[in-house]
């Protein structure tokens, strides 16, 4: 229901489960699996959710791949991956950071402090 319903000139877009890319307007190569995945999305290519509410807040950021119940779900960032529960929930630009179950945000930044 309502996939992708605003799209105007973007390709290569896949949208399956309510509400995913609706916001999505040009963007290319977006896919979005699962309700509300990707649905405030409106500025970057190349991402990939799957599960609902998976990366469904974040309004930019492209290249990203988000698994799982609320993964990614207010990710701004580029190149960002979260697999599981909401991995990187809160992750607003951050780039090129990784995590798996539910790891949030604050101890990938403590680890990348310390290495």
């Amino acid at each position: 229901y309502q996939s992708a319903r605003n799209i105007s000139s973007g390709d290569r877009n896949t949208a399956v489960g309510s509400q995913t890319l609706i916001n999505n307007t040009s963007n290319n190569e977006n896919t979005a699996i699962g309700h509300h995945a990707l649905n405030a999305h409106n500025s970057g290519q190349q991402n990939t959710a799957v599960g609902a509410f998976a990366y469904s807040q974040g309004t930019s950021g492209g290249g990203s791949a988000a698994v799982g119940y609320r993964a990614l779900y207010n990710n701004t960032g580029n190149f960002n991956t979260g697999m599981g529960t909401e991995a990187l929930f809160s992750n607003t630009g951050g780039v090129e950071h990784t995590a798996v179950e539910m790891l949030k945000l604050q101890v990938e930044q403590l680890v990348m402090k310390l290495l």
